[in-house]
């Protein structure tokens, strides 16, 4: 039972360091830069400039929100949502550039780069996916009984 713990901690603490790591790591060029990202997220096509520039002021941040919230207890179940849900946006997005043929520079980690195949972007998004899934897995399976899904529990007791 112990050696099952241990190996747990470590793949969760290993899951947290690598997702933490790529999500700041991927931030810090993309702040440091805000205007080229704006032009590298509206490449794909799926934003107006507007929204694209808006999206590259706030999503850096939410990358580096999401990297330091991995590590404190208290978030854990929160952090995993949103690496899930920006993974998923991730995935989403270099699925669709593939999808249309865009032959563009992803992004994701700052610009610069020379246009690339989205084929390995989409594989590191959907392995990265795959290990905010395991996180949140533990986060919700470990969570005492109440406190995980409090949200909708009082949504339930409150149609009562």
């Amino acid at each position: 039972m112990e050696k099952v713990s241990t190996v747990r901690m470590t793949s969760l603490w290993l899951a947290r360091l690598l997702l933490a790591g790529v999500f700041g790591y991927a931030a810090v060029s993309k702040i440091a830069q805000p205007d080229d990202f704006a032009e590298a997220v509206s490449h794909y096509r799926i934003l107006g400039p507007l929204s694209s520039a808006i999206a590259a002021m706030f999503l850096p941040w939410l990358e580096v929100v999401v990297a330091v919230a991995l590590f404190v207890p208290r978030f854990r179940l929160g952090s995993a949502i949103l690496a899930l849900l920006l993974n998923g946006l991730f995935l989403g997005a270099t699925t669709w550039a593939w999808a249309n043929d865009l032959n563009i520079d992803c992004g994701c980690f700052g610009t610069g780069s020379a246009p690339s195949a989205m084929g390995p972007s989409i594989l590191r998004n959907l392995g990265l996916l795959l290990t905010g899934a395991f996180l949140f897995w533990d986060a919700v399976s470990t969570a005492p009984p109440g406190k995980a899904f409090a949200a909708q529990a009082t949504a339930r007791a409150e149609t009562l």
